[in-house]
């Protein structure tokens, strides 16, 4: 399987660009295109930032940011990569089943409020 050219990771500060440092300039030019292009405008307004093994000139960092532009990315270079550790997240916990009604509870059917009435029918168990 042919690695590609360009990939998009998500962190908590926005996007980063990967890019293969063995790929010359314009297969990695075409590679962004594409995947922006691809999106359909998923990405736009997401901060994002270029990284990858091959030391870029300036000239080539503008090409690539110009296409993440007229994509709707904002370069930033606060987006860090590999990711900075966070906060941690919580803890989902399952919420516990309720408990079952004790004997002489009035059960209600689910659309009409609890209140005894010949319009609003309950049931004792």
């Amino acid at each position: 399987m042919a690695k590609e050219a360009v990939n998009i990771k998500g962190t908590r500060q926005g996007l980063v660009i990967l890019f293969d440092a063995d790929r010359d300039f314009e297969a990695i030019k075409a590679g962004l295109q594409y995947k922006m292009e691809s999106s359909g405008g998923f990405f736009s307004g997401a901060k994002c930032a270029l990284y990858g093994s091959r030391e870029l000139v300036p000239a080539e960092i503008n090409e690539l940011e110009t296409i993440c532009r007229n994509y709707g990315l904002i370069p930033d270079p606060d987006v860090q990569w590999p990711p900075a550790p966070g906060k941690p997240g919580k803890k989902i916990e399952a919420v516990p089943p309720p408990k079952p009604p004790c004997r002489g509870t009035r059960l209600c059917w689910s659309s009409v409020p609890c209140v005894p009435a010949r319009f609003f029918p309950t049931r004792v168990i």
